[in-house]
Parts: structure tokens; sequence; C-alpha cells
């Protein structure tokens, strides 16, 4: 007979810590396939959000040659665009002076925007953010929403990526 299996029969302590190494092994391999998925799910999303964004900057390029050409129609080619796709801000003489929806608290003045990277914080939001200087004072911003950042949530304020990446 087996002189190890004689052994582990005739030690408990070798059996309990026998079976303690193979829950601890089981634990390790489930807690890293948990990661491994969580990474792939992190990773699709990163994907989706870094597509979105160099659609963004593409129709805020064309959205802005639209409004300084005289020979596009503006309202039609927002109309051509997905509802509530980004945001539309206009400061004149460094203050805003139209903003296209209520989605956020936007600055009033132009200055934290110009002074961050193009990821733009609100009070609510991340925001990837388009700037186009019109004339010396006079700014068109473009707003992609990213992500939500509410106290409370409900079923009308809800945290996490907007709809747009999902």
């Amino acid at each position: 007979m087996n002189t190890t299996a004689n052994n582990m029969r005739a030690n408990p302590i070798g059996r309990i810590l026998l079976v303690a190494t193979g829950l601890i092994l089981t634990v390790c391999i489930a807690s890293f396939l948990i990661v491994m998925n969580r990474q792939t799910a992190v990773r699709a999303t990163a994907n989706r959000i870094e597509k979105t964004i160099a659609k963004f900057d593409e129709d805020a390029d064309n959205f802005y040659n639209s409004l300084i050409s005289s020979d596009t129609n503006t309202n039609t080619y927002l109309e051509s665009l997905p509802e509530e796709y980004f945001t539309t801000l206009f400061y004149t003489n460094y203050n805003i002076s139209y903003w296209s929806n209520n989605n956020s608290n936007y600055p009033w003045h132009i200055s934290p925007i110009l002074s961050s990277s193009p990821i733009y914080e609100t009070n609510n939001s991340f925001v990837y953010s388009k700037i186009y200087n019109i004339d010396s004072a006079d700014y068109l911003v473009l707003l992609l929403p990213i992500s939500n950042i509410y106290n409370v949530e409900n079923k009308y304020l809800h945290n996490g990526f907007t709809d747009i990446y999902k």
C-alpha cells in the first residue's frame, strides 16, 4: 500500500491541510476567472467609448463646417444625428450665450473648459469636449456625455455610462 495514503489516513491534520489547500486553490482560480471576465467587460466598454469619441470627432467637425459654410443647412444636419447625442454651447465674449439642453450645469465662463483636458467634469457628469474658436472671444463647444454622477439615483437619474455606449 502507498505510504503517503497511509500517512494521510493516520494524520487528520494532513487531511485538513490537503482539503484547505484544495479550497484555497479553488477560490484563487474562481477569483482569477471573475477578474478576467470583469476586465473583458471593461475593455469592451472602453472600446465602445473610443469608437463613439472617434465618430463624435468626425461629427463635430462636420457640424462646425456646416455652421461656417453658407451652402449647408445646419438644421438638416442636426436632425440627422441621434437625439441627445451631444450638447452644443456657444460662448460670446467668453460667457455662455446658448446651450442646447439642460443635462448639466455648464460653466457660465469658458475658462474652466479651456483649461481642462478634452475630458471635462461638470457637476454631475464627465464629458468629452471639442472646442472651436470662432473669433477672439467667441467659442463653439460641443460636449459628448461619457458618464453621469448623481448623488441619488431614481427612475430618471442613473449613474454610470450614458446610453450611447450600451
